[in-house]
């Protein structure tokens, strides 16, 4: 077997790609789930500042509807994702536990 001077002692070039894969496919739904969590942080953000500056040319009514159409379209997107690759991430980790 070859195996790879940069890899542990005894690790092949096979199981070392292996663990990568793992790591990678463990990895790729947590990273999903923390881009958009901060992407809820950046919109609580520009939300705050969208409350605390006035506008004089529409209603406050116009207003609220405006931002709360904009805080429902964000925010549902970001639980949905955040949601969809949690549960992917679970699915994997079930996936190896089976495979023990």
């Amino acid at each position: 077997m070859v195996t790879d001077s940069n890899l542990e002692p005894g690790r092949t070039d096979t199981s070392a790609l292996g663990s990568r894969r793992l790591v990678h496919d463990l990895r790729a739904p947590l990273v999903i789930a923390i881009g958009y969590l901060d992407e809820l942080r950046i919109f609580k953000k520009q939300l705050l500042i969208q409350l605390s500056t006035e506008d004089s040319g529409r209603s406050l009514e116009e207003r609220a509807a405006e931002i709360a159409k904009e805080a429902d379209d964000e925010i549902g997107l970001c639980v949905d994702m955040i949601q969809e690759s949690l549960e992917e991430l679970d699915g994997k980790i079930s996936d190896l536990r089976n495979l023990v």
